[in-house]
């Protein structure tokens, strides 16, 4: 049976179930789903960590040596077990060559971008000249923001989701202020309707159509962080186009998690780091911008910033890259050789390819059985679970029972 053709979350479990003999929330249903995981061999690939590691346990509930449930990979992906051997190679190398490990070896530590950036723009769906390996995501998002946010008296807001990434919301607003804008008339933000936790599609592209001729720049979540919506990023991209806006995306919990075409999309710039789903090891972001040329009825900067590829984050993407967000080709800094031992290599070796349809589908039975959302299908999970995760959280720390979860609240609004 293919889960992914019958709708909801909860049809999927249901039936499922119905052809098991037992409950949607009997063991032998999760038993089965773990049974049947595609990728189920991938879990030896990386370090799991153990209960007894954990804040305290209670050990008359749960079994100390016992791997936990890790429920944070979308803040800190597990390290993959090969990352020690890498960090081995390069620590040899410095060993016996010293100062020529800049150039030779497997990984010349000079040219350490050029290892990295291809494979990442094949995980993106992006051309390598599009990507960018630089400072950490939030400064990604001023560099951009500082190009392609160009008010003019007619076009001079910017368009976000409520409940944004709070670093995002506060990007936003610097931005705006930094103009001399006032922030309550300028940040316009798409909110659910009532009684809904996430947004339609629908009421995005209506207010791209209502407001986009005020509106100079939209930044939009790929996998909003709060709920685990995934937004259909190509509509709203030509819905924004078409009004003269240019857009953007923040990645960070879309890239390694959903399949990505930021350039067949026409993306105008998107920023992400590699520390979540892709198990990059911590504090690694990246950003990208089009090459093809400018599509928008804006007025482009007159001159785009030059920013170099420095070392201390993962990726951006940008278009027209001579004209807004100039990625200049100089060499990265030999601290960008710590990036180089948790690039996308490990995962490439393992063959993966792009994100596997249907762990979409099984994540969402879990959402299912947690009664998580309504009125989610499949194709609109980012497959991360949110709802109302402090509870949640805390009752599992409560419970003493062998997990890994985090939340974060986002800006209230005023």
């Amino acid at each position: 049976m293919d889960p992914s053709s019958h709708g909801f979350p909860v049809t999927v479990l249901e039936q499922t179930a119905s052809q098991l003999g037992c409950n949607p929330a009997d063991q032998k249903l999760a038993l089965h789903l773990d049974e049947e995981d595609e990728l189920k061999h991938l879990r030896e690939c990386f370090h799991i960590p153990k209960v007894k590691d954990l804040p305290p346990t209670d050990s008359t509930l749960v079994n100390e040596n016992e791997s936990c449930i890790y429920f944070a990979g979308n803040s800190l992906g597990l390290q993959p077990k090969k990352v020690k051997a890498y960090l081995d190679e390069e620590l040899d190398m410095w060993a016996r060559r010293g100062v020529h490990g800049h150039f030779s070896g497997k990984r010349p530590w000079a040219l350490g971008d050029e290892c990295i950036v291809e494979l990442m723009a094949d995980i993106v769906g992006a051309r390598k000249e599009e990507v960018a390996l630089m400072n950490g995501l939030t400064v990604n998002l001023h560099l951009q923001m500082l190009s392609f946010f160009s008010p003019t008296p007619s076009r001079y807001k910017i368009l976000l989701e409520a409940k944004a990434f709070p670093s995002d919301h506060y990007a936003v607003e610097s931005q705006l202020r930094l103009h001399g804008l006032d922030v309550e008339k300028c940040m316009l933000m798409v909110q659910p309707r009532k009684g809904e936790e996430t947004l339609r599609i629908k009421d995005i592209l209506d207010i791209i159509e209502k407001e986009g001729d005020s509106v100079a720049v939209i930044l939009l979540s790929g996998v909003q962080y709060y709920t685990g919506q995934l937004f259909d990023i190509p509509r709203i991209t030509k819905a924004g186009q078409e009004k003269g806006c240019y857009v953007g995306f923040d990645l960070a919990h879309a890239v390694g998690n959903v399949e990505l075409h930021l350039h067949d999309w026409g993306v105008d710039f998107a920023c992400w780091c590699s520390y979540k789903d892709p198990h990059q090891g911590p504090w690694h972001p990246l950003q990208h911008t089009d090459l093809r040329p400018c599509h928008t009825l804006c007025s482009p900067p007159s001159k785009g910033p030059v920013v170099p590829c420095s070392a201390t984050s993962l990726s951006g993407y940008c278009r027209e890259l001579s004209g807004h967000f100039l990625m200049a080709p100089t060499s990265s800094l030999p601290l960008l050789q710590g990036l180089i031992l948790q690039t996308p290599a490990p995962i490439q070796e393992l063959s993966l390819g792009p994100p596997v349809p249907s762990s979409s589908t099984a994540l969402s039975r879990v959402l299912a059985v947690l009664s998580a959302f309504q009125g989610h299908s499949p194709s609109t999970l980012g497959r991360e679970l949110s709802f109302s995760a402090l509870p949640f959280c805390m009752g599992l720390l409560g419970c003493s029972l062998q997990s890994f979860s985090d939340w974060l609240t986002p800006v209230q609004s005023p």
